[in-house]
């Protein structure tokens, strides 16, 4: 029997059902390392103020003097220098929903609290941003940003802070994704587990927690870090990744409560509930001769 004449989803269209289910999907987060793994001085920030001067007394160092038998011994003072850490960064999220709108709001969705997640993530993603952003005044660099990450130039990186006696057993690697991907495991003793192998997290951090997700395995003993949070230069053509010591950076939280804030207030004005995430900071550079950036190109396969 050949049927016809049956019913379609257009002749249905007024009585087949539309849902909209309460499964919101999520913003896909990076990882952010940073605020994790650089110097924490919010404890500064406390008392008030919005420019730090921390002292410096490496860069003027003393130096040995020879001693004679009935000489005088030799004087010194070696000028002191600073560094200057202001909290002049304030960033904020805000949103207001009416209540019309909330009431309408279908029962069970995590659509709110979707929203306020995010809000969090994107402002902490400013903080890590803006010490990321710091790679640019450091004057120790290898490589050069037409050129893959190779041995050579991990070993040149590691030779930077040893030669400058950096302690490497608190240094780490950041590199992006795609170097991590293209270059680091396209090199044979780097994707042999006995070399390339897995570690633990080396610093926790007021912000971001622990850093075991974002660890990669180590070189030569040291930790690497992949985040897409690796600054590139204006022409997206070159990534400037890093070996650093926690003090190579540094930021201050000044926030009310001392971190990332979140708040609600209703507005009877507007009859609606405002909700603002924020967050107020400083960042500086700490010790340039504790990091060194690793240029690289974007582009390119290291088979």
């Amino acid at each position: 029997m050949t049927l016809t004449n049956t019913f379609t989803a257009t002749d249905l269209q007024y009585i087949i059902n539309e849902m909209w289910v309460p499964k919101v999907e999520r913003l896909w987060k990076a990882n952010l390392a940073a605020a994790a793994f650089f110097t924490d001085l919010s404890g500064l920030a406390t008392g008030g103020g919005d420019t730090f001067h921390i002292t410096d007394v490496f860069s003027n160092k003393f130096s040995a003097s020879t001693k004679s038998n009935a000489a005088q011994v030799t004087l010194q003072s070696p000028a002191q220098a600073q560094i200057n850490l202001s909290v002049d960064t304030w960033k904020e999220i805000s949103w207001l929903i009416e209540d019309k709108e909330i009431q309408q709001i279908l029962r069970g969705s995590d659509t709110l609290d979707a929203y306020a997640d995010q809000a969090q993530y994107v402002i902490a993603k400013a903080l890590d941003t803006s010490i990321m952003a710091l790679y640019s005044g450091l004057s120790q660099t290898v490589n050069d940003t037409a050129t893959d990450v190779t041995d050579s130039v991990v070993r040149q990186a590691i030779e930077s802070l040893v030669d400058g006696d950096v302690p490497m057993e608190g240094a780490a690697f950041f590199f992006h994704p795609t170097i991590v991907w293209h270059d680091l495991f396209g090199i044979s003793k780097y994707y042999d587990a006995s070399t390339f192998g897995e570690g633990a997290p080396v610093a926790t951090g007021k912000l971001g927690g622990g850093l075991g997700g974002r660890l990669r395995g180590r070189l030569y003993g040291i930790p690497v870090f992949e985040t897409t949070q690796v600054q590139a230069d204006g022409a997206s053509s070159a990534f400037y990744n890093l070996l650093v010591h926690p003090k190579t950076f540094c930021f201050a939280l000044q926030t009310p409560g001392g971190n990332i804030r979140s708040q609600s207030t209703y507005w009877a004005e507007s009859l609606g509930t405002l909700w603002t995430t924020d967050i107020i900071y400083g960042v500086a550079e700490l010790r340039d001769d504790a990091g060194v950036v690793i240029k690289s190109r974007q582009t390119g396969i290291v088979s």
